[in-house]
């Protein structure tokens, strides 16, 4: 299935979108891969990263993003989306486990 919207698509051009993109994620890598320390929490944002940067390549070749999974028809998920996520939520229970730990 075609997903062809994408955020603030009713205020701005996809094209203003897909430049604000492109350098949100060049800000985002650089502020990340400068501040972020340790292998396994490089690799995790690599794959927010790099499943961004497919998600907007998608876009910008195609003119949409392809959603494949359907999760109980309120979600549609691409590959991309579902590496963003696991990359976030690792993220998110790192931390946790390290302030935890830390106490």
């Amino acid at each position: 299935m075609l997903n062809c919207s994408y955020f603030l698509s009713q205020f701005i051009s996809q094209r203003e979108f897909i430049l604000g993109s492109f350098i949100v994620l060049i800000l985002v890598w650089w502020f990340l891969f400068k501040t972020v320390r340790g292998r396994a929490e490089q690799i995790l944002v690599g794959f927010v990263v790099g499943g961004a940067a497919l998600n907007l390549l998608e876009r910008v070749v195609f003119g949409c993003v392809r959603d494949y999974f359907n999760f109980f028809g309120l979600f549609r998920y691409n590959a991309w989306d579902i590496i963003i996520t696991v990359g976030v939520l690792t993220i998110l229970l790192r931390t946790a486990i390290k302030k935890f730990n830390a106490q």
